[in-house]
């Protein structure tokens, strides 16, 4: 399934990088928000899971679009992860300004971001690879 899965990502270059900037927008719209419109689920540390799926998915589909059928891949990927990261900090930073009602910017908001952006390089290296064994 991951290599039906990377596959087309890999081949179907439009598509990848609809699906990467649609990511980017809903990344954007979840994050800014304002706090009093967004729900309490209760649930321990869901914020967290919820921050390393999204930038975890943004490094991923960013990463495909930027790697498939070019060289210097692990520059393009390192790219793709740096952006993700940085991403994630620049939301954290214009959440801790008054610019967004309700929300507050947290250091653990950011390094789950990262942690999410380095599962998604990670997984588009491993993609990659198996592609590549054909």
């Amino acid at each position: 399934m991951m290599r039906t899965l990377a596959s087309f990502f890999y081949t179907h270059k439009r598509r990848t990088l609809l699906l990467a900037g649609l990511w980017t927008v809903v990344i954007l719209t979840a994050c800014f928000i304002p706090g009093d419109e967004v729900p309490d689920i209760g649930i321990f540390q869901v914020d967290k899971l919820a921050h390393i799926i999204l930038f975890g998915g943004c490094a991923f589909l960013w990463g495909m679009f930027l790697v498939a059928g070019r060289e210097h891949r692990r520059l393009l990927l390192l790219a793709a992860g740096v952006v993700s990261v940085v991403l994630g900090i620049l939301v954290e930073l214009v959440q801790s300004t008054s610019w967004v009602r309700g929300r507050g910017g947290d250091i653990w908001d950011a390094v789950a971001d990262a942690v999410g952006a380095v599962a998604g390089v990670l997984l588009v290296n491993y993609a990659v690879r198996l592609l590549e064994k054909k």
